[in-house]
């Protein structure tokens, strides 16, 4: 891997709290569950319950996925969307009738 890539990566796993893990059930469809973790370097630890669906989806197969988000309180504090908001890469869309979303 390049150890820029590293640097960033464990950047982001240093700087957050939580995650969510996507596993596949018995059924075939994913479940993600948010977790809370810690992290040596790139390798990630989280506990979970040996009886837990989460568990028993890992046990069957190993295929995971994984998301970790780095804290911010609003869309003005995401260094991301406020990027490429400037940029006009980022446009306002009206969602449901609770109000709308931005797209980034």
């Amino acid at each position: 891997m390049d150890p820029a890539l590293k640097d960033e990566i464990v950047s982001i796993l240093d700087g957050a709290t939580d995650m969510t893990i996507a596993t596949i059930r018995e059924d075939g469809y994913p479940q993600a569950t948010t977790v809370s973790y810690v992290n040596n370097g790139l390798a990630i630890y989280f506990g979970c319950a040996a009886q837990s669906q989460k568990a028993k989806n890992i046990a069957r197969s190993a295929k995971v996925s994984l998301t970790v988000n780095l804290p911010y309180a609003s869309w003005n504090d995401h260094p991301r969307a406020v990027d490429r908001w400037e940029s006009g890469a980022c446009h306002r869309s009206r969602g449901d009738r609770t109000g709308g979303t931005i797209d980034v």
